[in-house]
C-alpha cells in the first residue's frame, strides 16, 4: 500500500517498482533511526499547521459567500457558470462600482484588454494587440474564466476552436480574445442584477454575429 501512495504521491514519477527502495531507504536513514520522535513531532506540528489554515479558509469563504448573498448583483453574478464566490469577490473588487462605468468598453480598459497597434510611419502597421494597461488582477480572473469556458464540455468552446483554426492555433490569443467577450455579460448582470441566462446569451452572441457559442 505504502509503495502505491509513493507512486500516487509523486504524478507517477517514481515507479511502484522503485517506492519499495525508497521506503527501505527512509528506514534506514541515520537521522530517522536516531530522532524519530522528533520527526515524528515535526510531522504533526506541520498538519496541525495544515489545519489551521484550512480553517482560516473557510472562515474566509464563509465571509464572502456572506458579502456576496447579501449583495444581489453580486448574487447574481455567481449564477454565471464556471464563476464562483471567490471569482465574484475579485471581479468586484478590481472593477469596483459598476455604476462608475458608462458602458463594457470602460471595463476593458480598466482591465488592460484594449486592443492597440503600433505604426511605423504612415504606411506600416503592426499587430494588434491588448494593451495589459490595466489591472491585471482583474485581466488575469477574465482569462482564468474564459479558459473554463473553452474547456472541451465549456460554453464557448465551438467559438474557442473557430478562433484557433483561424489563427494558427494560437490558443492563448483565443482565450484572451474571448475573455474581452465576457465583459459585457458580466457588465450588464452587475448593472441590472439579472442572474445569467444561457438562452438568451446564446441568442445575443449569435445576433451579433459571434458564431456559434
Amino acid at each position: 500500500m505504502r509503495r502505491i501512495v509513493v507512486a500516487l504521491s509523486s504524478v507517477r514519477h517514481t515507479p511502484v517498482q522503485h517506492a519499495d527502495a525508497l521506503i527501505e531507504g527512509a528506514r534506514s536513514t541515520i537521522g530517522v533511526c536516531l530522532a524519530a520522535d522528533a520527526y515524528r513531532a515535526g510531522v504533526r506540528r506541520l498538519l496541525a499547521r495544515w489545519d489551521a489554515i484550512d480553517r482560516q479558509i473557510a472562515e474566509i469563504d464563509d465571509s464572502l459567500e456572506a458579502i456576496v448573498s447579501a449583495d444581489p448583483r453580486c448574487a447574481a453574478l455567481v449564477t454565471i457558470p464556471s464563476v464562483s464566490v471567490v471569482t465574484t469577490a475579485v471581479l468586484i473588487g478590481e472593477i469596483g462600482d459598476i455604476n462608475n462605468y458608462e458602458s463594457p468598453r470602460q471595463v476593458l480598459k480598466m482591465a488592460g484588454l484594449g486592443l492597440s497597434r503600433r505604426q511605423s510611419g504612415t504606411t506600416i502597421l503592426g499587430p494588434v494587440r491588448i494593451t495589459k494597461r490595466g489591472r491585471p488582477a482583474l485581466r488575469r480572473e477574465l482569462f482564468i474564466l474564459a479558459g473554463r469556458w473553452c474547456r472541451s464540455d465549456g460554453i464557448l468552446r465551438a467559438r474557442y476552436d473557430a478562433i484557433v483554426a483561424r489563427n494558427g492555433s494560437r490558443r492563448i490569443k483565443a482565450i484572451t480574445a474571448l475573455s474581452r467577450s465576457l465583459v459585457p455579460l458580466i457588465f450588464h448582470i452587475l448593472k441590472t442584477g439579472e442572474p445569467f441566462d444561457l438562452a438568451r446569451w446564446q441568442r445575443d452572441h449569435a445576433s451579433r454575429g459571434l458564431g456559434p457559442a
